[in-house]
C-alpha cells in the first residue's frame, strides 16, 4: 500500500514537480508578502492552506495542462509576448489558489493510472 502512495506522489517526473513547487513557491512568497503588509490578522489556519496549495500546485498544473491539452489538441496559437506572460501569469495564480481543489484530482487520476500498471 505504501508502495503504491509512494507511486501516487511520485507520479510526476522529478523536474516537473521541481519546477512547478519553484513557482507555487515564488507565487506563496508573494501572496505571503502581501499578508504581511495588510493589516491581517496573523492567522495559522492561513499560512497552512498556503503551504497546502504550494505543495499540491504541481499536481494541479497537472490537471490544467491535461485538461488544455485535451481541449487544444496539437494547434498552435500565436499571441503577443506580453499578452502569453499575462495569460501564463494569470492561470498559474488561479491553479495555485485552487490547488486544493484540483491537486487531489491529480493525485487521484495519477494513482489509478499507476494502479493499473502495476
Amino acid at each position: 500500500m505504501y508502495a503504491r502512495i509512494g507511486k501516487n506522489f511520485g507520479g510526476l517526473s522529478k523536474a516537473h514537480y521541481a519546477r512547478h513547487f519553484i513557482f507555487g513557491l515564488i507565487i506563496a512568497t508573494c501572496v505571503m508578502w502581501v499578508y504581511m503588509t495588510g493589516h491581517y490578522p496573523n492567522r495559522s489556519d492561513v499560512i497552512a492552506v498556503m503551504v497546502l496549495d504550494t505543495v499540491l500546485y504541481p499536481y494541479s498544473r497537472f490537471v490544467y495542462e491535461g485538461v488544455v491539452a485535451f481541449i487544444v489538441g496539437n494547434h498552435e496559437f500565436f499571441f503577443d509576448l506580453r499578452d502569453l506572460v499575462a495569460f501564463k501569469m494569470m492561470t498559474m495564480a488561479l491553479c495555485w489558489l485552487f490547488a486544493v481543489v484540483l491537486g487531489p484530482i491529480g493525485l487521484v487520476y495519477l494513482y489509478f493510472r499507476h494502479g493499473k500498471s502495476q
